[in-house]
């Protein structure tokens, strides 16, 4: 006799996954932990590029190409990717220039010379699962609970979405191979968008009705 015959499954909660980091929450982490550290490295490699820890423990500078692109192939989909690093940035990216100048500030900081960014105190790589928890630990130490180094990649496509970017600009940038996730943060700043607009930008503008008559 089988002793589960009759056990209804248990309901769970539906989880949207890793939550995305709030503004307030990011300006916590670079308050803490300050630049020179691995830890502030870490975030803003995360951060600006939006890319997944297995990604972003093998990013170093020889992934920094002739035209100024931060461009690498991703270990889960096998994707490329293109983020503008040391070159002109796309219109709707703009807005966050002050995110690639703190990246820079922090590599700079960290005087690294080795092959990747993200290396221990003897030169070597990390591995993308010590990196995870390590960084849950750190955003813990500096107040912040329940965030992760994912939650920073949908931060950082968040915030593309608020920026402007079209659902095509934001997967290139965080390599998306679907674009229905991307296009839900899109819909989400859209209503966002819709409630935050003043009475003024959400008026129709209309002419009086004897101004209408008299221009037919």
């Amino acid at each position: 006799k089988d002793p589960s015959d009759g056990i209804k499954r248990a309901k769970t909660p539906k989880s949207h996954g890793h939550t995305p980091w709030a503004i307030e929450e990011i300006e916590a982490f670079r308050a803490y932990w300050p630049l020179g550290s691995i830890e502030r490295l870490a975030f803003e490699l995360i951060y600006w590029t939006g890319a997944r820890v297995s990604d972003a423990v093998r990013l170093g500078p020889g992934n920094i190409d002739r035209d100024g692109w931060l461009t690498f192939r991703q270990q889960k989909t096998g994707g490329e990717v293109w983020i503008p690093f040391n070159r002109a940035l796309p219109e709707f990216a703009e807005v966050y220039a002050g995110d690639l100048a703190s990246l820079k500030e922090a590599i700079n900081a960290r005087n690294a010379r080795h092959m990747t960014f993200l290396h221990t105190r003897q030169g070597a790589s990390r591995s993308s699962k010590s990196v995870s928890q390590w960084f849950a630990a750190k955003s813990r130490a500096a107040g912040i609970k329940g965030r992760t180094a994912h939650g920073l990649r949908k931060a950082r496509a968040k915030a593309l979405a608020e920026a402007g970017a079209a659902a095509p600009q934001i997967g290139a940038w965080t390599g998306h191979e679907s674009l229905k996730e991307v296009e839900n943060y899109i819909r989400d700043f859209s209503k966002k968008r819709a409630l935050s607009r003043t009475y003024e930008e959400q008026k129709v503008p209309t002419f009086p009705i004897k101004f209408q008559k008299e221009a037919k």
